[in-house]
């Protein structure tokens, strides 16, 4: 691939590259990698999800109740929790929605620079700003998964059992019951997931310059790691309603 290419790329406008992240994500990237930004895809990742949180606030903190309760919690301090939940402290969650988006995708983004610089030999040079733009333009496709998961917790009046993942298939654990490892696995299997995952190999692939095999090495070997350690400390992060 010609490695001048960033010179001959039509600059994009905002909406042109939003629109092609769905429908065209090569040219959309191509565009990205000329000029990387993150920003306004940051504001408009954060306002949606902060707004998705706030409508199943109360669906959420009456499944930890529900959960609490099942572990047989003493009456006194479920109280507490109870009251603590339903003060001020609700939204602390949701206002530090703005704070955790950015220290994770600036890991996330870091992450990717090294594991593309030592995985993909190529003379291509790949910023970390590249990167973060990669982290927050694939992220826009919580315009979609957002809405959807939000329109099924809300229909149901619970976000157990609403998943887009192939958890689906198996029976819901009971209320307190820790899930099977088969469950656990198969909930790392998400549609949107995948989607975000084709987009950053896409990412990948024009801003290394190289095939998209190549490039989707070291995306999924973060993947393959990125599902062992989540199912293996899945009891602890359980503790927290993660």
């Amino acid at each position: 691939m010609d490695t001048n290419a960033n010179s001959t790329v039509s600059e994009m406008s905002f909406m042109q590259k939003l629109i092609s992240v769905f429908t065209a994500p090569r040219s959309a990237f191509e565009s990205i990698n000329a000029r990387p930004s993150w920003f306004v895809p940051y504001l408009i990742t954060v306002a949606i999800t902060i707004a998705l949180q706030y409508a199943v606030m109360d669906i959420t903190m009456q499944d930890q109740l529900a959960i609490m309760e099942a572990k047989d919690m003493p009456a006194e301090q479920m109280d507490a929790v109870r009251t603590q939940m339903e003060g001020p402290m609700k939204y602390i969650g949701i206002a530090m929605i703005p704070i955790a988006t950015v220290a994770v995708w600036v890991i996330l983004g870091g992450i990717f620079l090294l594991a593309g610089n030592i995985m993909i030999t190529n003379s291509e040079e790949v910023t970390f700003k590249k990167m973060l733009a990669l982290v927050s333009w694939s992220s826009l496709i919580t315009i979609v998964a957002g809405p959807l998961r939000t329109l099924l917790v809300i229909s149901k009046g619970t976000m157990r059992g609403v998943a887009t993942d192939l958890s689906v298939l198996l029976p819901v654990p009971a209320i307190g019951e820790d899930p099977s490892l088969l469950y656990l696995l198969l909930s790392k299997i998400d549609v949107f997931v995948i989607w975000q995952i084709v987009l950053w190999i896409i990412g990948f692939s024009v801003f290394y310059r190289v095939e998209t095999k190549k490039a989707a090495v070291p995306v999924l070997t973060l993947w393959a790691i990125w599902i062992v350690v989540s199912v293996a400390f899945s009891s602890f992060f359980g503790q927290f309603g993660m």
